[in-house]
């Protein structure tokens, strides 16, 4: 978040860029491209780990029991995901050097609770990668890591925006790149 976050807003998971447009900081436009990039980075990173390490490594497992728990575990664990970015990342009275700490420590809570359970995903796209080139019994329950993070990501969303206290606090995901975004692609379209 620190290293890339100024260039991309840190959008590594397709959840949560849905979850930014869901509350209006990220415009829909761009949510195809950057969770296309998104998926494209997880599979080529699983395909280096696979490479190094063997297929099926990194790939996650459900506990045994019915898959609608995963997908509440999953959609759970986002949701606190989701709302603690939305409150770092989006809101102008968050301190602009704790999102990466805030963040990352929400993942390492919600990766306790939820790696006996599901693994913990909360990434649909950290998740396909790994489960490609893990084989068939890997992808049967990859739905799980897309419906429900997608659910968790969105529901925070419009909790958070619900909650905020008015307009004057947000801004764009993070430092108003919707803006940045609209910016570029009227100088590119404006070009052509």
């Amino acid at each position: 978040i620190y290293a890339l976050g100024h260039i991309s807003a840190a959008h590594f998971n397709p959840a949560v860029t849905i979850g930014f447009a869901v509350a209006g900081r990220f415009p829909w436009r761009y949510v195809l491209p950057y969770a296309a990039t998104q998926f494209v980075g997880g599979i080529a990173a699983a395909a280096v780990v696979a490479l190094l390490f063997g297929g099926g490594s990194g790939v996650h497992h459900l506990a045994p029991g019915p898959l609608a728990r995963g997908v509440a575990v999953e959609a759970l664990l986002t949701f606190f995901l989701m709302l603690v970015i939305l409150g770092v990342a989006t809101d102008k009275r968050a301190n602009g050097a704790v999102p990466g700490i805030a963040i990352g420590l929400t993942q390492v809570f919600d990766v306790m609770i939820g790696g006996p359970l599901t693994g913990g995903s909360m990434n649909p796209a950290r998740t396909l990668g790994p489960a490609l080139f893990g084989g068939s019994t890997a992808l049967i329950s990859y739905w799980v890591y897309l419906v429900g993070p997608i659910l968790g990501s969105m529901s925070a969303a419009v909790f958070y925006e619900f909650i905020r206290g008015g307009e004057h606090y947000a801004q764009g995901a993070p430092n108003d790149i919707a803006d940045a975004l609209e910016s570029i692609h009227a100088t590119t379209t404006s070009t052509k």
